[in-house]
Order: structure tokens, then C-alpha cells, then sequence
């Protein structure tokens, strides 16, 4: 919902002093440009009903998205 990235990396290096160890990990921030998903939708939806282009996206596509959605949602539930 954030749309922000965060790639969390470990070196691998680690260094024991006595009986306690140091781990460094590396945390990126990736540059996005943000968009609202819905919004894009809708506004080419309404561009389509202006211009009688059809809409990107099939009846059968949009079908398979919700597929798979319940698949992935089933594998975590």
C-alpha cells in the first residue's frame, strides 16, 4: 500500500568478540515512481468508453488474474 521497496541484504561477514558476535546487514530504500493502480485503471477504462478503443485487458485475462489470486490466497491462508 506504501508502494516503497526495501531490499534487506547480508554480507555473510560475521565477527565474534568472546562469546558475542557482530552481524552487519545492508538495508536499500529502491526508487519508485508511484502510481495509484485503481486510479490508472479507471481512467483508462473511462478513455476507452470516450474513444470505443478496447479496454487492455480481456474478459478471459481478468478471469485468470482471479485465478491465480485465489490460488496465491489459498498457498497462504
Amino acid at each position: 500500500m506504501t508502494q516503497e521497496v526495501y531490499v534487506h541484504t547480508t554480507p555473510g561477514q560475521y565477527s565474534a568478540i568472546g562469546n558475542k558476535y557482530r552481524q552487519e546487514n545492508i538495508v536499500e530504500k529502491l526508487s519508485l515512481n508511484k502510481i495509484e493502480p485503481l486510479r490508472v485503471e479507471l481512467e483508462t477504462f473511462l478513455d476507452c468508453c470516450l474513444t470505443g478503443d478496447d479496454f487492455p485487458v480481456t474478459l478471459e485475462q481478468a478471469a485468470d488474474n482471479i485465478r491465480i489470486c485465489d490460488r496465491i490466497e489459498m498457498l497462504l491462508a
